[in-house]
């Protein structure tokens, strides 16, 4: 902001982009803003605030020299920080950063033979069951949070009770169930074994990203662990 004479500008701006300017200079009628005019005495005079612009007139005119300016440059100050604040609060504030998307990849089923769908046949014997979750947007490995294996389970006659996936996908009392999970900064790719009780039991993998992590929570896609035909 400077003052030259009766002329004030002042102005913002941030990185080479103007926010906001204005330019200030005395007129026979009062302080004014470019574009907008300023009444003359007579036409005051006309409004019936022609009384009032006298008294205003005989005020200023028993300022001294040194008074008018001070009062002039506190004005020119005051409608600069004012700007100033308008202008600071119209600039909005970057947004958060949002979670980065993740996908739970299986590695193997052993001893195990896909079957489609993303099925597995396991036979009787236990299995081993390894998984891993990647950075989608940089396929990178996440080496932090947990990994969960879950089951499709229902509680039936007091007992627990493993189902296809395809009952927790349906509307029923089966749901998926945390069975156990590994600390992916511990153990990567995560293991898992599973002793077969049922003839086709659901299983997912859930990722759990670290508290205040960069990641977001995802799931794997469900499949069965099939006994009714061989590895």
């Amino acid at each position: 902001m400077r003052n030259t004479q009766d002329h004030v500008f002042a102005g913002l701006s941030s990185n080479g982009t103007r926010y906001a300017s204005i330019h200030l200079h005395r007129k026979r009628g009062g302080t004014n803003f470019d574009g907008f005019p300023v009444p003359e005495p007579g036409t005051l005079a006309l409004l019936g605030l022609g009384p009032a612009r006298s008294r205003l007139d005989e005020t200023q005119s028993e300022l001294s020299p040194n008074a008018k300016r001070e009062e002039t440059t506190m004005s020119h100050r005051t409608l600069a920080s004012l700007i100033v604040a308008l202008v600071a609060s119209s600039v909005l504030s970057p947004a958060a950063a949002q979670p980065a998307a993740v996908e739970v990849i299986i590695d193997s089923v052993t001893p195990g033979t896909p079957s489609g769908d993303g099925d597995w046949c396991i036979g009787d014997a236990e299995v081993e069951l390894i998984a891993h979750v990647v950075d989608v947007a940089s396929q990178s490995v996440v080496t932090e949070g947990q990994l969960w294996m879950q089951f499709c389970v229902a509680r039936t006659l007091g007992a627990l009770n493993g189902f296809a996936k395809e009952d927790c996908e349906a509307t029923g009392p089966p749901r998926w169930l945390s069975i156990s999970g590994h600390d992916l900064a511990a153990v990567n790719p995560a293991d898992f074994t599973h002793n077969p009780g049922v003839l086709a039991l659901g299983v997912r993998f859930q990722f759990r990203p670290a508290s205040g992590g960069e990641f977001q929570r995802a799931t794997s896609v469900p499949f069965n662990l099939d006994t009714t035909c061989g590895p």
